[in-house]
Parts: C-alpha cells; structure tokens; sequence
C-alpha cells in the first residue's frame, strides 16, 4: 500500500499504525501533514533519513519536509541544546518576492495557530521513535516562545 516517490518520501494508509521502521542505512521516519480540513483524515508520509546522520541533520529534514508540505517553504531553522531539547524558530521570508505568505497572517492567525502548533510539535517529537530523540521542543517566531493556550 505505501508508494515511494522519487524524493525519498512515500504516501501511506493514514489508518495504518505509524511506527518508525529501520532499513540497511536508512530509517523511515513518520510524517504527519495537515489536511485542509481540521476534520479531513491525517495524512502520513515517511521520510527516509540516513542512520549516520546528527540529531540536528535529522530534525532539520523533517522540519524541512513538514514546511514545504504544510507551510508554503516557510523557513524553519533548528537547534539542538543538550541531547534532548530543539529550539525551532519560525522566520519570514526576508526577500520582497516570497511575502505573499507568512507564519503570521497564514499560520499562526487565531484560527489555526493551535493546529499548525500541533502539526510542528508531533513531527519534531516523533513519540513512536524508539532510539535517542528530541524530548522538549522550544517553538519562537520573532524572539517569542511559542504555546498552546
């Protein structure tokens, strides 16, 4: 049922249970995209990522593959403090071509602030994932901490 697309990333059953699986190399990891809809099915997609890489190489490809899937390229920078804590900050774009979209006006508006909190704050964390992994995730746009109220 999963398909492989040439990028590395498949389309899977949103049904299916979502564990992380482990290839020669490689790890898949679970990626939850937002649907249009609150109400609209999640959909899934896995992420293959190399086993060698940092924690930080591999938080920043899901955080990477999230914002082109999600949030329009919007830029998303990564840090990993200690072994278990990602400061992610949301920047704007800082270039006159790209202002047609932005965190503000498009995803952190009142009415889906909390669902593209959401959206960051399980891929980042990644709860099925059995090896070392980020434990704390620290979300900012423009210097201020980010919460669900």
């Amino acid at each position: 049922n999963e398909q492989y697309a040439t990028t590395g990333v498949s389309v899977d059953n949103p049904n299916e249970n979502k564990q992380v699986k482990k290839g020669y190399n490689t790890i898949e990891i679970p990626i939850t995209l937002m649907g249009n809809d609150i109400k609209e099915d999640k959909q899934i997609k896995y992420l293959q990522i190399e086993k060698n890489t940092t924690l930080e190489e591999k938080v920043n490809k899901i955080v990477s593959v999230v914002s082109s899937e999600c949030f329009s390229n919007l830029p998303i920078k990564v840090k990993i403090y200690g072994n278990n804590t990602a400061k992610v900050d949301l920047l704007e774009f800082n270039n006159d071509e790209n202002n047609r979209v932005s965190w503000k006006e498009d995803y952190l508006n009142n009415s889906i602030r909390e669902q593209t909190l959401r959206v960051l704050l399980e891929n980042i964390l990644q709860d099925e994932y059995n090896g070392q992994w980020i434990e704390k995730v620290q979300l900012y746009y423009e210097g201020e901490l980010l919460s669900l109220d």
